[in-house]
């Protein structure tokens, strides 16, 4: 891909980021937050709530992928442009975290560690995912592949309520999350190699 191509497949995964999550998912579930009786309801099916927050955010972000590979980016594309744009959906997820943590006071040496090193994680999943999902573009075979993204999005996230429910430490939290970006790493690599075929 050119420059040009490549800062226009970027603005489009921030977009994609910024759609699905800030203006549609979070607005919805504050929406709901606000309501008497899904309260009543989250309240008393704690383990449904733990199930429906991990995959409402796959399932958007996943199908603003979707959409976005659909609608705005119709080519075949090269290799580079799901990289490209995964990174975009990915730097837009943090820039997003640090808005909202303006003001949140000093954090210390290892606190700045851990964060950065999670994010580092997090961008390399939007990449991944990003990948999965234009496969599917290449292969016809675009709802099987969104299906198993959303799905790998949801155990992703779903971990954080593992985490809090059993009281997982966060060395094992990040050492799966670690783990689960080196098997898709390594399907990218796979998939480099015979990208427009089977």
């Amino acid at each position: 891909m050119n420059k040009r191509t490549s800062l226009k497949v970027f603005v489009m995964g921030m977009l994609c980021f910024f759609v699905s999550q800030m203006v549609i998912r979070i607005p919805l579930l504050n929406y709901l937050n606000s309501n008497f009786l899904y309260s009543i309801f989250s309240t008393k099916h704690q383990i449904l709530m733990g199930i429906f927050i991990p995959l409402s955010a796959g399932v958007f972000e996943e199908c603003g992928r979707y959409i976005f590979k659909d609608k705005c980016l119709k080519s075949k594309g090269e290799f580079f442009e799901p990289i490209v744009f995964g990174l975009g959906h990915g730097l837009m997820e943090v820039a997003m975290i640090l808005v909202s943590s303006v003001g949140v006071g000093k954090i210390s040496t290892v606190e700045l560690t851990i964060g950065l090193y999670e994010r580092v994680l997090a961008v390399i999943f939007h990449i991944c995912m990003s990948v999965l999902v234009w496969r599917g573009f290449i292969l016809d075979r675009k709802i099987k592949h969104l299906l198993i993204a959303i799905f790998i999005h949801f155990i992703f996230d779903y971990w954080i309520v593992l985490v809090n429910q059993f009281k997982i430490n966060m060395f094992n939290t990040y050492l799966m999350w670690s783990v689960v970006d080196l098997l898709l790493i390594v399907y990218i690599f796979k998939v480099k190699e015979n990208w427009r075929s089977e």
